[in-house]
């Protein structure tokens, strides 16, 4: 019997060659999206999962907003994570860590290696590092020692065979190989290459009792049962017992008087597992975003969700063509159940080549997919077996799951109606089918909606004036090397043709980082009257090159020995220190209890991402050169220029050795946005794919609701309606289906991407033309589709309609 079936199957699958290609292309192509999407969403939640001790491990965070400026950072003063370990039991290990970039050679080549770190042995008791080579009860222990990854010992000695060598440093610092570590999975939001002790940290001696000074990355793990309230009170209580005697030395001011003041300053314990995809905060490397998350699985689900109602859809549009073949079979004796089994085994037959053409697409589409979302994920991995096991029985499952309802509703036709060719199809699912259609519709409005939003804001950050000018600059890195040659190497750049200015200086406008020191207007400041300002080292050079406007005052003067005691501040700042242009003015550092002078305003440009809104900000003359940046005139020939900028900067070095590096303001700028355009891109690729799914199903609506329809469209011809007249008829509902997905899917989209819009401090508004533009690009397809169909079924003869009738 089973044979049989399959023979009818397959017989019925070629008879129908169309109808077969349209249902498997539409749930082969949605169960790909859904396999797609399903590995992206795996791979994310997979983000530090490895650790035996994930439940149990946090990284404590800083949130402080005091005096009405805020600093909320993932890392904490150096003193709080021995404390923390050393007064509560219930803390198993800690751990701080502290990234310092350094510099290897290799024959004549120089590599700048980002993933070096100054870290605590407690460490390997935190996360689970695997160890090729040494012994863990020493490492990080001694000084002149270091811990490098199973990579780097591959690229600087060809093996992993490197107990007991040495590498050297930034050309000056020598170190003894302790131990080789495997690299730390891709799915972790901290990899370690080079691993020091940190007390080579050089910054530790200054800072190992200060609670009023973050810098330190600091995890801890608990024992069982401690939750993230547990440890906050122990938290609380240090910043009760150490933190509060230093705040009142420094600003005068207790916890309670800045609590008091609508203000907090606390630290926090935040789970390790929620760093990738929870953390709003500025993180060691990019990390996802959980509202993606649910986005891109509510998508994937709609879309097989679609896939599946097509299939529903175009099977019931052929009931007309299969039910003689059902009554016949009737006649001769096959009861309900045998004939709902040979649709089932139909759908069997169309659920397994689905599975394979799925999966073989996949396969094919997967590396566009990875290079679109910025990943390495592999599909026949042995880590996801049980995913692929998993996918191919719910594919099945879905697959016979949509084929329920055909498979009833074709069994269910009366014998002596067919064969009398007086069968009158049941309309009682056509409010189903009409909804289904409205749906995939509102689904495909959605997403296209989704699609113009993303596209339009990021534009918008690419065009919105920043009050600074970020075209043609080009940035040096590693400029602090030069030492007392900084100078000079910066004018033998002015010199060459082209070069227009120059700035030196430790902070630019793409800097993440913060820099904060408190100022007063006295220098014994009352209780809420201190304010901790992020402040910026810079030379005189900087605000003319970046083109920045000065609302009133003056910039600093180079050679002015009095400027070296002044600040310019922008708007922000200025409100909160209380300046006015009408007279001197002059405040306080409160750290060394400096006086500096407010020399002026300048405009209030925006660094970082737009996502949040200007900071207070401080300019102050300094002497440190970390960067620097040089505005290059247009129509001059850039690689030219940058290759004589990288002759002048090897010969500048004279006895520190780093590599050349250079990067353009404005693609450092858009780089803070490639979240964002990853995300349009994808919502492009699906939203087409959802139309497209979304046509198919009108098609079948249309091939059900038109079959139906044709003896009175013959009726209609012979009592001479014209074409006009018809396609009226046969359009109306379908518009009308349209205008009710519209209404649908504009509420929820306004909600939508309002909410995504919410993480841009300066955003587009949700105009009306995208809900228009979107609304219309949908109905525009679907009148293309429904007219064609109609035209095709207006244009048969009519005597051959009534001629079948007979």
């Amino acid at each position: 019997m089973l044979k049989h079936y399959l023979t009818i199957a397959l017989r019925n699958l070629f008879k129908n060659k169309t109808s077969s290609i349209v249902n498997i292309t539409g749930l082969a192509v949605g169960y790909m999206i859904a396999i797609l999407i399903a590995l992206f969403i795996y791979d994310e939640l997979s983000y530090d999962r490895f650790h035996a001790k994930v439940d149990r491990i946090f990284r404590i965070n800083a949130d402080f907003l005091v005096n009405g400026s805020s600093f909320h950072v993932a890392h904490v003063p150096a003193p709080l994570g021995p404390a923390l370990a050393k007064e509560y039991p219930k803390i198993e290990a800690m751990a701080r860590i502290k990234p310092e970039s350094v510099v290897v050679r290799r024959g004549s080549e120089l590599f700048e290696e980002n993933n070096s770190f100054y870290a605590d042995t407690g460490l390997f008791n935190i996360f689970d590092i695997t160890i090729i080579e040494g012994n863990a009860e020493v490492f990080l222990r001694n000084p002149g020692a270091i811990v490098i990854s199973k990579s780097m010992a591959l690229k600087y000695f060809g093996n992993t065979s490197v107990l007991g060598k040495s590498i050297t440093l930034n050309n000056e610092h020598q170190y003894k190989i302790d131990a080789v570590i495997e690299d730390m999975p891709r799915q972790s939001h901290i990899h370690f290459d080079f691993l020091r002790s940190m007390g080579e940290d050089p910054d530790l001696p200054s800072r190992g009792n200060i609670w009023a000074n973050v810098g330190y990355t600091t995890y801890i793990v608990t024992q069982k049962n401690v939750t993230p309230e547990t440890v906050n009170s122990y938290l609380d209580e240090l910043t009760k017992r150490y933190a509060e005697p230093q705040l009142k030395n420094f600003i005068n001011s207790t916890l309670d008087d800045i609590q008091n003041q609508g203000g907090h300053f606390r630290f926090e314990a935040f789970p390790l597992s929620d760093i990738h995809l929870r953390s709003s905060l500025l993180e060691l490397e990019p990390n996802g975003d959980m509202k993606y998350i649910y986005m891109l699985g509510s998508i994937s689900l709609f879309i097989v969700v679609i896939a599946c109602f097509n299939y529903v859809n175009l099977t019931t549009a052929q009931a007309a063509d299969r039910a003689k073949g059902v009554g016949v079979r009737k006649v001769l004796g096959s009861k309900r159940s045998q004939i709902v089994c040979q649709f089932l085994m139909e759908s069997a037959l169309i659920a397994m080549v689905t599975i394979i053409i799925s999966f073989a697409l996949t396969h094919i589409t997967l590396p566009f997919f990875n290079e679109l979302v910025g990943k390495e994920m592999h599909l026949f991995n042995e880590h996801l077996r049980w995913f692929l096991l998993t996918s191919i029985l719910l594919i099945v499952f879905i697959g016979l799951l949509a084929s329920l309802y055909p498979a009833f509703y074709l069994a269910a036709f009366q014998p002596v109606k067919v064969l009398k060719g007086k069968l009158v199809f049941d309309l009682k699912g056509s409010v189903l089918r009409n909804a289904l259609v409205v749906l995939q519709f509102a689904a495909g409005i959605l997403l296209i909606i989704g699609t113009i939003t993303v596209y339009k804001q990021l534009d918008f950050v690419m065009k919105t004036p920043l009050g600074y000018n970020r075209d043609q600059v080009l940035v040096l890195h590693n400029t602090s090397v030069l030492g007392s040659h900084a100078r000079v190497f910066k004018e033998e750049v002015l010199s060459i043709n082209g070069v227009e200015n120059g700035t030196m200086t430790d902070f630019l406008p793409n800097y993440e980082g913060n820099n904060t020191r408190l100022y007063a207007k006295e220098i014994t400041a009352p209780p809420g009257s201190a304010h901790a300002l992020r402040t910026w080292y810079v030379d005189a050079d900087f605000i003319p090159t970046l083109e920045i406007d000065m609302l009133n005052g003056r910039n600093f003067f180079p050679d002015r020995v009095a400027d070296s005691t002044a600040i310019i501040v922008n708007p922000k700042a200025a409100k909160m220190l209380g300046y006015t242009a009408d007279t001197d003015m002059y405040v306080y550092e409160m750290n060394d209890r400096s006086k500096y002078k407010i020399l002026g305003v300048m405009n209030d440009f925006r660094d970082g991402s737009l996502k949040k809104s200007s900071e207070p900000l401080v300019l102050m003359l300094g002497r440190n050169h970390r960067n620097m940046a040089f505005k290059i005139g247009k129509n001059n020939n850039m690689a030219q220029i940058i290759d004589l900028v990288g002759e002048k900067y090897k010969s500048a070095r004279k006895e520190v050795d780093k590599p050349f590096r250079f990067t353009f303001l404005d693609q450092d700028y858009a780089k803070q946005y490639d979240s964002e355009e990853k995300a349009g891109k994808l919502f492009l690729y699906l939203s087409t794919i959802a139309v497209i799914l979304a046509c198919l199903g009108l098609v079948g609506l249309l091939s059900f609701s038109i079959n139906r329809k044709m003896k009175e469209i013959g009726i209609r011809k012979v009592l001479g309606a014209k074409m006009g007249t018809l396609y009226l008829l046969l359009t109306k509902k379908y518009l009308t289906l349209i205008g009710l997905s519209m209404l649908i899917a504009f509420p929820l989209g306004y909600l939508a991407m309002n909410k995504w819009l919410q993480d841009f401090a300066y955003r587009i508004p949700l105009s009306w033309w995208i809900f228009a533009g979107a609304g219309s690009l949908m109905l525009l397809v679907a009148i293309m589709i429904v007219s064609f169909q109609v035209l095709r079924a207006a244009k048969v003869n009519p005597v051959l309609i009534l001629k079948a009738e007979e």
